[in-house]
């Protein structure tokens, strides 16, 4: 029996700066009401504690419980209706989740943006201020217990199930693989991964030591109108009063600014910037707040479905855009001072200066992740494996033997069609340039993706030479070149004829009229979504989430667009086998970042040879000839 179940709970904490679990083993949290229906019955309203048919029907193991993020109602069922309640337990894989569902379709992340694209029943509008006023503190601090406000939270409450049932009703369920994925992303959500809050409070400690130390010179050089390193704003409208026009603060902008001829001030302050600005203080902040002080694990860090190819991401902590570490051999001494030093902001100063200490404190963040005490890590990640997809979707024989011989590199191979060179003669400055075309060119990019790609990896590159690379990446590799245009012709013909159109074995296009949305299928038997396609000045429009501006709004594609959803789904499809092949084999993978694989296990479970073969190269049989490799290591924290 499948149960639709959603709580409103109290708590001093915000559950969106915290995130689910530290929300729920929080003292201070309690639970105000909960709803619950299933597919047919009125919504049932409940005080604290659900009735006795449904606590019945759970011990019996009967119900599978259906929420909206539902790794909240998870928490909430288990660390306060269980630990305060004496609820039942129920076992995570009887939890599923109608937000993971609508992520499978590329819809919003909210109910309330899901329901208004698939124009069901809307949540109640003044819920927000019901919330507000019941479910934290007033501002004296007091928690409010007015009985009428309280009768409407019920009544918002039970509204969410009507809402959240109906999204579920509407959306066909995962297929097997990517149900077993899901819980088993529930499973690494609740298992946590363990982090040293102690360095994570010394390098918080040294940032902060450190803005304090660029602040007054800030000042100094600004007239007071400048007061922190991070007041990007204040930032590059001071700079423009010194002739420089800075487009944003972002890192690499710097770093080109500073190669450049600026007045003196000017140069100052944005060395002050590039010193200060990255001493990543929030990012330490937010993993103290998220980290269970009782197990120093942070739980629900991954994000099911979070691309709309598929790809896992990251939540609260947001693992996946931890900085990577960029002072080299010196790292582990780094990381030996901040835990051992009883002076450690003048040992690292003393090391790397003054100017580099916002630089060793970002290489530092990944680090934080850190296996237990007799334990270690498995870190495995999968070999190029875009390129191979690239190569395996367009079918490229040579491009496939060179990426399924382990001797072969696939840059060099590149560089020798580029320089028309023998193997063995490749230098590093032209495997370089086969990396870049490598990486930039393979959807459908052009001359200024291949000198933008250069360009972030500090080469310019100069036009001519980027334009010859160009046209001889694309002579050498026609198959490619033709899968854009096939893909993007084929999603053309699905619009217009509203048919089935087969581009392969390995992709076709179906058109689904009941939602009006096209999927893009996969040999793994799932679907990427494009909502609303249609042909706008001959150009392919379709409905989406902005990742930017986290609105539902229109975007263009092609057919190299098209060939990058689909390498990347691959991709993800890939990863997952490695997942569920992990949980298979009873480890306990802990994270997932791109195309990486992160497992917890006893220092001496599991040789890496036998890790490669169970679990990273265990491929799906649609997969049979996709030559995939990967590099796997073992190590005592997270550092890439």
């Amino acid at each position: 029996m499948l149960i639709h179940l959603d709580f409103e709970t109290y708590s001093e904490l915000d559950v969106r700066e915290v995130g689910p679990w530290a929300y729920s083993v929080h003292p201070s949290t309690t639970i105000i009401c909960g709803s619950f229906a299933s597919a047919a019955s009125d919504p049932h309203i409940f005080n604290v504690i659900p009735p006795y048919p449904l606590i019945e029907a759970i011990q019996k193991g009967d119900v599978t419980i259906a929420a909206y993020n539902t790794f909240f109602e998870y928490c909430i069922w288990r660390n306060v209706g269980v630990k305060k309640f004496k609820y039942p337990p129920i076992p995570i894989e009887k939890f599923t989740c109608t937000a993971a569902l609508a992520a499978s379709y590329g819809l919003p992340s909210s109910l309330h943006a899901v329901a208004e694209v698939l124009g069901t029943e809307q949540k109640l509008a003044e819920g927000k201020d019901l919330i507000k006023q019941l479910c934290k503190p007033n501002v004296e601090g007091v928690r409010n217990r007015d009985p009428e406000l309280i009768q409407q939270l019920k009544a918002y409450c039970a509204q969410d199930v009507i809402v959240e049932r109906e999204i579920h009703r509407l959306l066909k369920p995962l297929n097997d693989t990517m149900a077993e994925t899901f819980t088993n992303v529930m499973r690494m959500n609740a298992y946590g991964v363990p982090f040293n809050t102690r360095q994570a409070r010394v390098c918080k400690a040294i940032g902060e030591r450190h803005a304090e130390t660029i602040a007054p010179q800030l000042v100094e050089l600004t007239d007071g109108r400048v007061t922190k390193p991070t007041q990007a704003k204040r930032i590059v409208e001071e700079l423009q009063t010194h002739g420089v026009n800075a487009p944003n603060l972002q890192a690499g902008t710097v770093d080109e600014l500073l190669k450049t001829s600026l007045p003196d001030t000017a140069r100052k302050i944005l060395a002050l910037r590039k010193a200060g600005g990255k001493t990543t203080v929030s990012k330490y902040s937010k993993i103290l707040d998220v980290v269970d002080p009782n197990t120093q694990r942070a739980y629900g860090l991954q994000r099911f479905h979070a691309a709309h190819t598929g790809r896992l991401g990251g939540q609260h902590i947001q693992p996946h855009n931890f900085y990577r570490p960029t002072i080299g051999n010196k790292l582990p001494l780094a990381i030996q001072i901040i835990n051992e030093s009883k002076r450690p902001y003048q040992q690292l100063v003393d090391l790397f200066g003054t100017d580099q200490i916002g630089e060793v404190l970002a290489s530092c963040v990944r680090s934080t992740i850190k296996a237990p005490e007799g334990e270690a890590f498995i870190n495995s990640d999968f070999s190029g494996v875009e390129s191979v997809a690239v190569a395996w979707a367009s079918e490229d024989p040579l491009t496939l033997a060179v990426h399924a011989d382990p001797d072969k590199d696939i840059y060099i191979s590149t560089a020798t069609n580029v320089y028309n060179k023998p193997y063995a003669s490749i230098t590093d400055d032209e495997r370089f340039i086969g990396k870049v075309a490598e990486l930039s060119l393979g959807y459908g990019g052009g001359v200024s993706a291949f000198m933008l790609m250069a360009k972030n990896y500090g080469v310019n590159i100069p036009l001519d030479l980027a334009e010859y690379v160009v046209r001889t990446w694309r002579t050498s590799r026609p198959l490619v070149v033709d899968l854009w245009y096939t893909l993007e012709h084929a999603l053309v013909r699905c619009i217009k004829q509203k048919t089935r159109q087969i581009v392969s074995d390995k992709v076709a296009f179906e058109w689904d009229e009941y939602l009006d949305l096209i999927h893009m299928q996969l040999p793994s038997n799932r679907s990427v979504k494009y909502w609303n396609p249609r042909i706008e000045r001959q150009t392919i429009t379709y409905m989406s989430l902005n990742s930017t501006t986290h609105k539902w709004s229109k975007h263009h594609t092609w057919g190299g667009k098209l060939l990058e959803n689909y390498c990347q789904a691959i991709c993800f499809d890939l990863m997952a086998q490695a997942l569920n092949n992990a949980f298979k084999h009873s480890l306990k993978p802990i994270l997932t970042v791109h195309d990486e694989l992160l497992i917890e296990v006893a220092d001496r479970d599991m040789s890496l040879k036998t890790f490669d073969e169970k679990i990273m190269l265990n491929k799906p049989e649609w997969a049979a000839t996709f030559p995939l490799s990967c590099k796997t290591k073992k190590i005592k924290y997270y550092g890439k």
